[in-house]
């Protein structure tokens, strides 16, 4: 009886170790590489020293879509406008455009409440944007942030 349970534990130690040894090869179930940098995502970009008359060319040479952008509001008058000025979303098309659109509608807000002052200003220095929200490839993100160092974004 023990004889035959030590040539039992000899026949399952045998086999353990040539199952062990045994070399398989291993097949991929899929076959690519993981690469993210041409996958499209949306960003906030905030910017020192934007506003309407160069965000242009900020953009010209990139395939950038821009979503909406965040306009830095004067604080004397921040709370009469804040709802309707805190973020303008850009419809497809055109950047110019866009930006034109905007601009007309912020003035007219501002003729609304009476304040021609600050529509001569915008006149001269354009309207200052704080943020850009876009959609891109993380290639075409990187390849802006490269060009202008001076950019954050989330």
């Amino acid at each position: 009886m023990v004889r035959k349970i030590i040539i039992l534990l000899f026949l399952f130690l045998l086999m353990n170790i040539l199952l062990t040894f045994k070399s398989e090869k291993d097949i991929p179930a899929f076959n690519y590489i993981d690469s993210r940098e041409n996958d499209y995502d949306i960003y906030v970009l905030s910017f020192p020293n934007l506003n309407t008359f160069n965000i242009i060319n900020y953009f010209n040479d990139f395939d950038i879509q821009i979503l909406g952008i965040y306009p830095k509001i004067n604080p004397l008058y921040e709370n009469k406008v804040k709802n309707k000025l805190k973020y303008y979303s850009f419809e497809k098309g055109d950047l110019s455009n866009n930006v034109n659109r905007f601009t007309e509608y912020y003035l007219s807000i501002l003729s609304n409440l009476g304040l021609n002052g600050e529509k001569e200003k915008i006149y001269l220095n354009g309207i200052k944007i704080l943020k850009v929200k876009v959609y891109a490839s993380n290639q075409e993100l990187s390849r802006f942030m490269k060009r202008y160092s001076n950019i954050t974004y989330r």
